[in-house]
């Protein structure tokens, strides 16, 4: 009865400790519009209006708040590598980050026509860091 009442005990306390589970880091409630996926654990998404970056280095088990752009409407999102991406919408914004996504730049097109600061720019083709392609009206 002695060896009985600790191996009792023990499995209580490894029965407790295993139902437990983390709670998530953050609750998204922003609607959500674009996700870029670079692997199998790492995304990173943002808010439809509100100009929030989220990420997730755990496969969207847990999420993050990345960074907190202007609150445009932004359209997609695209990124060559881990480091290197960009997000472009309306005003004729076009962000670039060298930096995962933690800190954006503006990186305006050249002008076609003169009136890109209006348009709104719904998709977007990058071939290296310095080269793409941005579709908009």
């Amino acid at each position: 009865m002695k060896i009985f009442l600790p191996y009792i005990f023990i499995t209580s306390l490894i029965f407790i400790f295993s139902c437990t589970s983390p709670e998530p880091t953050l609750t998204i409630t922003d609607s959500l519009h674009d996700i870029e996926i670079l692997d199998e654990n790492h995304a990173i998404v943002y808010g439809y209006g509100t100009g929030t970056v989220y990420e997730t280095q755990d496969g969207g088990e847990t999420w993050s708040h990345l960074a907190a752009l202007d609150s445009i409407y932004l359209e997609q999102l695209q990124f060559l590598d881990e480091k290197h991406g960009w997000i472009c919408g309306e005003n004729g914004q076009v962000l670039l980050t060298y930096d995962g996504g933690k800190t954006w730049h503006s990186n305006p097109p050249k002008p076609s026509k003169g009136k890109d600061k209006n348009m709104l720019f719904y998709g977007m083709l990058f071939e290296t860091s310095r080269k793409g392609l941005v579709s908009g009206m």
